[in-house]
């Protein structure tokens, strides 16, 4: 064996026992500051690549630099009846030469080094094989986990904190599963090191085999929502008031994924169904509002009409209508967690927006057809169209950032609730607050003006593309992107690290101690 072709023992590397590569392995075992420092120098590595392997609060992902690639993941491992333990890989892939960092020596680089004395030809083909390895790692943890259920399940009954545990782990298990696809993901879109290779096919697979592990995670989180209907357990105090943000993101993120991958036939029907329906909210509003504007003003009519109008709500979201602001955070999250593509978002947004459109016309051509609005409600949705198109520009941007807010935290809200009551009362509330503030929603407002159009209003289709569409949809985007999807997620990832922090810490802790008594 050749130094060229054998694990690197200069630096704190396990005994090479034999095992023949074609070409460079370096491996560390919980390297020093001055090993990593020897490192940094030896290899010609960025001081930043060094300081992420250092760095304990780096959560798992890729980096990209000039002739190498960064992955980290964490390996999960788990005895029966124990929380998950989490152990950080990291690997920093060159054209000749793998470099793997870990805690200690871990089954699945073991595993994956044993393929790769028979497969590997590329450092590309091992570190696909420890991804490999790792995402089986997951699938065995989910096996595990069914099986302690089954013997629950098996013995009639079982303390109510046990599948509440079960339950809080799978979660963080699907969690991680996220984060391990759109490592897997990244790495196959970074052509320069794996294009074409048998370390992409290699991965494609494990991507492959995280799709069944989303299955497994599926099915035991039915298992135990049976189990807690079966036996009537009490909620988890975790989930008292609703699922905690990286849960709701998890969940968000299954759902975009879904919806991306939809046909453009079916954004295009779900757009239409959801223009159609959300505008019967407007002629609730104006049927209730209308007779007594006259005796009670316009400002106390118009909150008896906002207090009618989530009806549209309720018709769009039970009737599975999508409205274009319902689209600001489920597939939105699905992209930013690596589960879709920005062009397929640009595309949905597009059906979801120009159908919801069609549907608002068509409904305002059928609602202005003589004999159908009386006249007290006719009027009094004329006055409220013609006072959307004489906003400002900044107060319509301003009103439309909030309609956009209020939309997007009604759905992160209905994914964190539990019960049908729960996501009724937040449905009814997110419309009232939206038509009592005037606030300016992009397709709200469409069968409002348009009727009011068809019923002789002066207005024009300038005014309402300038006054009221585009500031509309500029305020919506904004109000709903950024002020609940990205600063949720932010939110989630925040959660996410300071959960990884006290793990690792707790690890560290125990690591200490065991090597002080050994």
């Amino acid at each position: 064996m050749t130094a060229a072709n054998r694990p690197d023992e200069t630096a704190g590397s396990p005994p090479a026992s034999g095992d023949e590569l074609p070409f460079r392995y370096v491996a560390l075992l919980q390297p020093s500051r001055q090993q990593l420092a020897e490192l940094r120098a030896r290899e010609q590595l960025p001081a930043s690549l060094v300081e992420h392997l250092q760095d304990l609060r780096v959560a798992p992902g890729m980096l990209r630099g000039d002739g190498w690639l960064y992955v980290r993941v964490n390996v999960p491992t788990r005895r029966a009846g124990e929380r998950i333990f989490w152990e950080r890989i990291d690997l920093i892939l060159g054209a000749e030469r793998l470099i793997l960092i870990q805690p200690r020596p871990l089954t699945v680089v073991r595993r994956a080094l044993a393929r790769a004395r028979r497969q590997a030809r590329t450092p590309a083909d091992l570190l696909a094989q420890v991804l490999s390895q790792v995402v089986e790692s997951f699938h065995l943890l989910f096996w595990s986990i069914e099986r302690e259920l089954a013997g629950l399940e098996q013995a009639e009954s079982g303390p109510a904190p046990a599948t509440a545990e079960l339950r809080a782990q799978v979660t963080e298990l699907d969690r991680a599963d996220d984060n391990l696809r759109g490592v897997l993901q990244n790495l196959l879109d970074s052509d320069a090191l794996l294009a074409d290779s048998p370390a992409a096919n290699e991965l494609r697979t494990a991507l492959d085999r995280l799709t069944t592990i989303e299955d497994d995670t599926d099915r035991i989180e039915q298992q135990l929502d049976e189990r807690k209907e079966q036996h009537g357990e009490a909620v988890a105090e975790a989930r008292v008031l609703g699922a905690e943000a990286p849960e709701v993101f998890a969940n968000a993120t299954r759902a975009g994924e879904r919806r991306l991958e939809r046909l453009n036939l079916a954004h295009a029907m779900t757009a239409l169904v959801g223009g159609l329906a959300v505008s019967f909210g407007a002629v609730a509003m104006v049927w209730v509002a209308g007779p007594w504007a006259a005796s009670l003003g316009d400002a106390r009519a118009h909150l008896l009409g906002a207090l009618a109008f989530p009806i549209g709500f309720v018709i769009l979201l039970i009737g599975k209508g999508e409205l274009f602001t319902e689209d600001f955070f489920v597939p939105v999250t699905g992209v930013i967690r690596g589960r879709g593509r920005v062009r397929d978002l640009l595309t949905l947004w597009g059906y979801v927006l120009f159908f919801n459109f069609v549907g608002a016309l068509i409904f305002a051509f059928l609602l202005s057809r003589s004999g159908v609005l009386e006249p007290a409600p006719r009027q009094f949705l004329i006055d409220l169209a013609v006072a959307k198109i004489h906003y400002s520009f900044e107060a319509a941007v301003m009103r439309g950032i909030f309609a956009g807010w209020l939309m997007t935290i009604m759905t992160w809200l209905i994914l964190a609730a539990d019960g049908f009551a729960a996501r009724l009362v937040i449905i009814w509330m997110t419309g009232f607050l939206i038509v009592a503030g005037h606030f300016n929603h992009v397709v709200i407002s469409m069968p409002e003006i348009f009727t009011a159009m068809f019923l002789g209003a002066p207005i024009s289709i300038p005014q309402w593309l300038g006054r009221n569409f585009g500031p509309a949809l500029l305020g919506n985007l904004i109000g709903g992107v950024v002020f609940v999807t990205l600063l949720g997620y932010a939110q989630a990832r925040s959660m996410e690290l300071s959960e990884e922090h006290q793990r690792q810490n707790g690890n560290g802790n125990g690591n200490k101690s065991g090597n002080e008594n050994g």
